[in-house]
């Protein structure tokens, strides 16, 4: 795993299993995004999501999108965790953590846009 963990299953996703994993005695911060399936998209009604994935494309890309944060970014270590298959309103599609040397309140995870 070195220092990313990439990770793409239909069960459920696990907060603890990201922050354990980037959690390091040389890292002073650890900033999460957890994503959830909310009940609203362009004022149209969502009920559920259905993700479905081709995983070798997807983790690549995945891989992918950490390694440019990873270069970019005071960042030591990144999970990213993405759920395929259907989900209800409240569940959690993806979870992002990062772990940085420094402590500071501004520590803050890229966009898309920003990598």
């Amino acid at each position: 795993m070195g220092n990313t963990y990439i990770k793409i299953t239909s069960e459920k996703l696990r907060l603890d299993e990201c922050y354990e994993f980037v959690t390091d005695d040389s890292c002073g911060g650890i900033v999460a995004f957890v994503g959830t399936v909310r009940n609203t998209t362009q004022s149209k009604e969502v009920t559920q999501l259905d993700f479905s994935t081709y995983k070798p494309m997807a983790i690549k890309e995945m891989n992918h999108i950490a390694e440019i944060a990873l270069e970019k970014f005071a960042i030591k270590k990144i999970a990213i965790h993405h759920a395929e298959g259907m989900l209800q309103i409240g569940d959690i599609p993806v979870i992002i953590t990062v772990a940085a040397p420094v402590s500071y309140t501004h520590l803050t995870l890229p966009t898309n846009r920003e990598v």
